[in-house]
């Protein structure tokens, strides 16, 4: 998996690099990381995955991911045939971010 970094997210105008601290209301500056996994052998895994998470300093339990490509698929077949077909239905959810590094370790 790579994370990429740490080119973060700040203000209009602000060199790239780390933001970090409080803002004017004391709400922690967030981080933005864009996770990205690379091919697997599975054909679920072949064309890689991404997760665009938004962090937040000594504050883990908000950190969430907006995870790509989940599916409810329940054969693995019918979602291969239906991704070669162009017909496969993906979503996007939500999930924390050590739930998102957990599952592609």
């Amino acid at each position: 998996m790579a994370v990429a970094g740490p080119g973060r997210a700040g203000p209009a105008g602000a060199p790239p690099g780390p933001v970090h601290g409080r803002g004017a209301a004391g709400y922690t500056n967030p981080v933005i990381e864009l996770l990205t996994v690379g091919p697997g052998p599975g054909l679920v895994q072949r064309w890689g995955h991404a997760a665009l998470c938004v962090l937040y300093e000594g504050e883990p339990g908000r950190d969430l991911c907006h995870n790509y490509g989940a599916t409810s698929a329940r054969s693995l077949t019918r979602l291969g045939w239906g991704f070669l077909r162009g017909t496969a239905r993906f979503r996007v959810v939500l999930q924390s971010y050590g739930n998102v590094l957990d599952m592609y370790q």
